[in-house]
């Protein structure tokens, strides 16, 4: 199908009447949407002077609306309102606003005995701007330059400030095609079109048109998106610490680039590019692409570690490296792609997530989708041996002194629990283990028990002692992964208590001010 549709913007119409064959205006500003052909209405999306304003959805197909979003003039998020249990309530409520420049706190209230009044509140900050790290992209071989193309790319460059304004969603920036040679806008429209395509070959996959899967909610988002014919691909952006790090983009406006000028929505590409202009290999070739899809994915609002994690997962599973045997990465990536959750608190997420992330060497991300889960269900057995599993690896004893915890503090032990117990024994190392017994100490009581004094009273007598083994470790060559994994798990931890206010924070002996004096110490010469 791709070879036969020369044209992206083509293309894109082609998918959209596949995907939406029922589509209709109720009136000016509402349109009503079958995504999954089965005859009844799960999407309703309402506009105000072509923008859009809020979005209504049916995720479990049973009629009624269970998902709420409303957005502000710039298209970003403000407010989402959950039905986690489907029974006609909204019972949990995320709420955004930009307190600096470049961060966004997010509210989450949650309504656990289905009262009206949420019982469960906490706080967290996040980047606007998500980045994807890895090496810098380097091409080795040349390409041959079609001057004709070059002659017209440049004409029409120069009339708009330095940007190619293509007819498929992008505002390209002239120097990716000094970077990338000139057959960078037909890479920017092949991704575009590869991504689409995999997320109707996932949803065809499926065979279930009783729901309606992330992939084809997310292809219906990236069409809306292109359609306005306004992401900014940046290559030239000097002003960012590029250490380490592919690309990165926007989730929504509070962080525009200044040099050269981009807001939300945009995707900017480490400038040093490749070590050869304008040649890359096949091998760097996959690596732009699965770059621009994973960051243009960002431009829908979703951001590492606070949202359902598709940017990395769908670059997994749309944009396979043949050279990889990594089987599982490809199944659990693609599972999650698909995957038609309710939220990032749904507990088929947080299973298949927490796989994904094991076998894909990400398990720092996993263990805070299973905190988020935890802070919304309270007690919870079997996501405490979730917790268990997510902070086990070879350079972490925290999973196997949790899962130690767990067998000694409770009796009988479900079946599914001593499953993953079991998964967190798979590794382990006796390095670190003091420091990694008081971290499990205090995940199992901050979060299970559900008491930060006892989890501050833990860090206040261990401090120095973590602190002490930790640093050991981290100047070992050999041991300096085990210490920056246990520094990673403290930070988390004392940072929680401290932000999110457990305790009187007017009182000496509150939680959060124990934790910031904790935080500090611990930061100290960092």
């Amino acid at each position: 199908m791709l070879k036969k549709v020369q044209n992206l913007k083509m293309f894109l119409l082609l998918i959209l009447l596949s995907l939406l064959p029922i589509q209709v205006w109720a009136d000016g500003n509402i349109k009503k949407l079958d995504l999954n052909k089965d005859g009844t209405i799960d999407r309703i999306e309402y506009y105000k002077n072509k923008e859009l304003i809020q979005l209504d959805e049916d995720r479990n197909n049973d009629g009624k609306v269970d998902n709420k979003t409303y957005y502000n003039k710039n298209g970003y998020m403000r407010i989402s309102m959950q039905d986690t249990n489907f029974n006609g309530k909204f019972d949990r409520k995320v709420s955004e606003k930009i307190i600096s420049m470049g961060k966004v706190q997010i509210k989450y209230e949650v309504d656990k005995n289905q009262d009206g009044k949420f019982e469960i509140k906490y706080f967290e900050t996040a980047n606007i701007n998500q980045k994807l790290n890895g090496n810098c992209i380097r091409v080795l071989t040349q390409h041959k330059l079609n001057r004709f193309i070059s002659d017209s790319l440049q004409a029409t460059a120069a009339a708009n400030k330095g940007f190619l304004q293509t007819n498929f969603g992008y505002k390209i920036d002239m120097k990716c095609l000094d970077q990338w040679g000139m057959d960078f806008p037909k890479t920017v429209k092949d991704t575009m079109g590869q991504g689409l395509q995999c997320f109707m070959d996932l949803d065809k996959k499926l065979g279930e048109k009783s729901i309606v899967s992330g992939a084809l909610r997310n292809s219906r988002d990236l069409l809306n998106l292109l359609s306005k014919n306004n992401v900014t691909l940046v290559c030239s952006e000097q002003d960012y610490d590029w250490d380490g790090t592919a690309g990165h983009a926007s989730t929504g406006p509070g962080h525009p680039i200044e040099k050269p000028p981009a807001n939300h929505p945009y995707v900017s590409l480490n400038p040093k590019g490749p070590e050869s202009k304008q040649a890359p290999n096949e091998e760097e070739s996959l690596e732009l692409k699965k770059t621009i899809f994973h960051e243009q994915l960002h431009n829908l609002g979703f951001r590492h570690n606070h949202s359902i994690e598709y940017p990395y997962a769908c670059e997994d599973c749309c944009f396979k490296d043949s050279n990889s045997d990594n089987e599982a990465v490809e199944k659990a990536s693609c599972k999650i792609c698909t995957g038609n959750y309710s939220n990032e608190t749904d507990l088929k997420y947080i299973e298949d997530f927490v796989a994904y992330t094991k076998a894909s060497y990400r398990s720092s991300r996993g263990t805070s989708a299973v905190v988020r889960y935890m802070k919304e269900n309270p007690n919870d057995l079997y996501s405490l041996s979730m917790l268990a599993w997510s902070t086990s690896g070879v350079f972490s004893s925290v999973g196997t002194q949790l899962a130690k915890i767990i067998e000694k503090e409770t009796s009988p032990l479900p079946e599914n629990v001593k499953a993953n117990l079991e998964k967190a024994r798979y590794y382990n190392t006796s390095k670190g283990e003091k420091s990694g017994e008081v971290i499990a100490q205090v995940y199992y009581s901050l979060y299970y028990l559900k008491d930060p004094d006892k989890a501050v009273k833990l860090l206040e007598d261990n401090k120095e002692k973590m602190k002490a083994e930790i640093e050991k470790l981290q100047a070992k060559d050999d041991d300096q992964y085990i210490g920056n994994e246990l520094s990673q798990h403290l930070d988390n931890l004392v940072y929680d208590l401290w932000v999110n206010k457990y305790g009187d924070e007017e009182e000496k002996t509150g939680s959060s001010r124990r934790a910031y004096i904790i935080y500090t110490y611990l930061n100290d010469n960092k």
